[in-house]
């Protein structure tokens, strides 16, 4: 059964995840092989490669910094939950904008070590900043930066300017590459997306359905995570809750999002599959457990060939 062949952590777990992912990329995007060229299958190979990169970084980020128990779960909730959002798989720009959310998380929890927090710092903005290129309202990750440095480096109140200093080192690059390639400014019309509050999609089952699911399996598990991070001491309190708080900031960025089809959620899935796999992995009821996973493993299916 799926509980326990996920319930340990094996290269096995991972490969299964990753070919999951794959192959309901490959079935979402098959659109854009259509007609074949050459430009369009080096950008879809370049999707492909990113998608799966992310889920080894975020593997990478919770075994690294024991966010979870050593067991397959959280990589399958990556992979199934992020297959719901059928048109965060279609959209490009937020499957990069995640991409350097995720490369950013990573420096933001290692703040924790306090080793090299200044390259941490400027890194993390630097990524976070190149991230709203793709996708505006990912700029409110940063928000995570300044918590991350006053969770870890409260003392060190110079350490608040570096975010600033990486946002116009970005600002400067983007601006040179762009007189460089088109001989024109890169203005701020260019990189601000107006938010809308047009929920109408939602309405559509396709979209209302793997929602719903996601947003319950998010909020349901809450107390107990709370519970976990009460119980934590030292450097795992400060992680969870960071991780607490990127969920927060990941609902502030999909509220905000220009967009409303449900590929918004994308940036919630990381925060929530540590939060959910943390409250499967204590579950007495093996059942119930088995339940969860199937769940998570049958719904993108019945999506692509019910709706």
């Amino acid at each position: 059964m799926l509980t326990s062949y996920f319930s340990t952590s094996k290269l096995s777990n991972l490969l299964f995840s990753m070919g999951y992912l794959l192959v309901i990329l490959l079935l979402v995007r098959w659109q854009f092989y259509t007609p074949f060229s050459w430009s369009v299958f080096f950008r879809e190979i370049l999707v492909v490669l990113v998608v799966l990169a992310s889920l080894l970084a975020f593997n990478f980020i919770a075994r690294k910094n024991l966010l979870t128990q050593h067991n397959g779960y959280k990589t399958l909730f990556l992979a199934t939950f992020s297959c719901m959002l059928l048109p965060a798989l279609e959209n490009s720009d937020l499957i990069l904008a995640n991409f350097f959310c995720l490369l950013a998380m990573r420096r933001i929890i290692s703040l924790r070590s306090q080793q090299d927090s200044i390259k941490k710092i400027f890194d993390a903005s630097f990524l976070i900043c190149i991230a709203s290129l793709f996708y505006f309202w990912s700029i409110l990750v940063l928000f995570l930066v300044y918590c991350g440095i006053f969770i870890h480096l409260r003392r060190y109140g110079n350490l608040y300017l570096i975010p600033v200093l990486a946002f116009f080192t970005v600002g400067l690059l983007v601006t040179q590459v762009d007189l460089l390639l088109t001989d024109t400014f890169y203005t701020i019309q260019q990189w601000v997306e107006p938010s809308q509050m047009d929920f109408s999609a939602y309405s559509d089952p396709s979209v209302f359905i793997p929602v719903s699911i996601i947003i319950a399996l998010t909020i349901w598990p809450l107390i107990s995570y709370l519970s976990l991070i009460r119980r934590a001491s030292g450097h795992n309190k400060s992680s969870f809750q960071l991780v607490l708080i990127w969920l927060f900031v990941a609902f502030g960025v999909a509220i905000m999002g220009e967009t409303k089809d449900g590929g918004e959620l994308l940036f919630l899935i990381p925060p929530m599959a540590i939060v959910l796999t943390n409250y499967v992995q204590t579950l007495a009821d093996k059942w119930f457990r088995e339940m969860i996973l199937l769940l998570a493993v049958l719904t993108p299916i019945g999506l692509l060939v019910f709706l």
